[in-house]
């Protein structure tokens, strides 16, 4: 059932698609709004978080889009006059196909920076040496001696690729155009490759300028599989044409894309990301960074002395891993107070107990009254709380992602 909803979603796109390349503007917002409807049933099922939010990011786009087509179905057509009204047309395609570009522009700086990162040295150093060196010291990258013009993170799920790119945006002065796949492919039916142009065309206007493209693997794989179609096919060699520079200047351009399956690129697109890295999972040093950093946000017993008793539970952990890990832990005092059948009050706060304690209550947190729960007190974390949640938060990384990965890494990458 759920299944059938997605399709049912992409096929009432589709139809929407259709109306609107006959100019039936009403028939198409009917039909773009159903599909965001069957795709909202759709979501609760899905246990894909990337490709959740690709999917709200791609709603949330035609939802602006259905606007626009409210704008032009109330609008008189107006009688064709010649080669004006066609380059009229064409600017205005133009225009549209750089505002949805521009609505995936990150115009706010994170507050992150690299030195919130945990471990990733190779791969800070790679990006220092190809965007903040040559901003802060523009004279040392002068002839041969080029700044790197295309990186490529990749690696296992979860181990900050996206996170690293955020700290760069924070690291340096430029444009930071965060892109995703999907909104490289879904915008429009047919126009992937005119939005990859124009993308380009938004970051050569800027003087110095980053694009960085989510899971780049689903735009760019492998040429040559049996479902391709022609417009996958333009998608990619237009990207390598503006990758190259074709007819026109990338200086002051940075391409960062993340991928966790670097083996599906296509390999002349791999070929032209000069540095390969390897997002890698987190030794114990930078895992400790991690926790310290989830623990130093809450209230806890947990010293920072106890934390190395972790070490070998959290071997193979993601970032991704340790930071759901330390939610968990959060939320055990909570779960312990719901299951608590007695309470006592302590200094105006309502602690929860055992039934030995003077003064105590037998009562359950949900029979609590307002005035009561507005009193009520969650408990510390503390240590037992963190090797609970460990144990029961699994791994995601599996032993093949690693070997996967691995293989990579020695055939054409570098470890970070």
């Amino acid at each position: 059932m759920s299944t059938q909803l997605n399709e049912q979603a992409q096929q009432q796109w589709r139809t929407a698609q259709n109306h609107e390349n006959q100019n039936n503007y009403t028939q198409a917002i009917h039909y773009y709004k159903n599909g965001c409807k069957m795709m909202m049933q759709w979501l609760p099922f899905d246990q894909i978080e990337t490709r959740k939010k690709g999917y709200i990011s791609k709603m949330k786009e035609i939802l602006d889009h259905v606007e626009k087509l409210k704008e032009l179905d109330n609008k008189v057509p107006v009688p064709a006059q010649g080669g004006q009204q066609k380059s009229n047309q064409n600017k205005s395609d133009k225009d549209q196909l750089s505002q949805a570009i521009q609505q995936s522009i990150v115009k706010v700086k994170p507050t992150i920076s690299f030195k919130d990162v945990a471990g990733l040295d190779i791969a800070k150093q790679a990006l220092e040496e190809a965007v903040i060196m040559p901003y802060k010291f523009p004279q040392l990258f002068q002839g041969k001696r080029e700044p790197w013009r295309a990186i490529l993170l990749y690696g296992v799920p979860g181990t900050g690729k996206t996170y690293i790119a955020k700290a760069l945006a924070a690291e340096c002065d430029m444009t930071f155009f965060s892109i995703s796949s999907s909104d490289l492919i879904s915008k429009y039916q047919g126009e992937s490759e005119r939005l990859v142009s124009s993308l380009f065309e938004l970051a050569r206007q800027e003087e110095r300028a980053v694009i960085f493209i989510d899971e780049i693997d689903s735009l760019l794989s492998a040429r040559g599989g049996g479902d391709e179609n022609e417009s996958s096919k333009r998608v990619k060699t237009e990207f390598m044409v503006q990758m190259q520079g074709v007819g026109n200047n990338n200086k002051g351009i940075l391409i960062l894309a993340a991928t966790n399956f670097p083996e599906n690129l296509d390999p002349a697109i791999r070929r032209r990301f000069e540095k390969k890295i390897e997002i890698t999972l987190p030794e114990w040093v930078a895992r400790k960074q991690i926790l310290l950093g989830c623990l130093n946000e809450i209230d806890t017993t947990i010293q920072a002395s106890e934390i190395d008793q972790f070490e070998q539970l959290t071997e193979f952990y993601s970032a991704s891993d340790l930071s759901t890990a330390c939610k968990d832990a959060i939320m055990q005092p909570v779960r312990e107070m719901s299951k608590s059948n007695y309470f006592y009050l302590s200094n105006n706060k309502y602690c929860m107990c055992d039934e030995n304690q003077p003064g105590a209550v037998k009562k359950r947190l949900m029979e609590f009254n307002a005035e009561e729960q507005a009193l009520v007190e969650v408990p510390k974390v503390e240590a037992r709380h963190l090797r609970e949640a460990i144990m029961t938060c699994k791994k995601t990384v599996s032993k093949a992602d690693i070997s996967r990965i691995n293989k990579f890494t020695q055939e054409f990458g570098t470890e970070g």
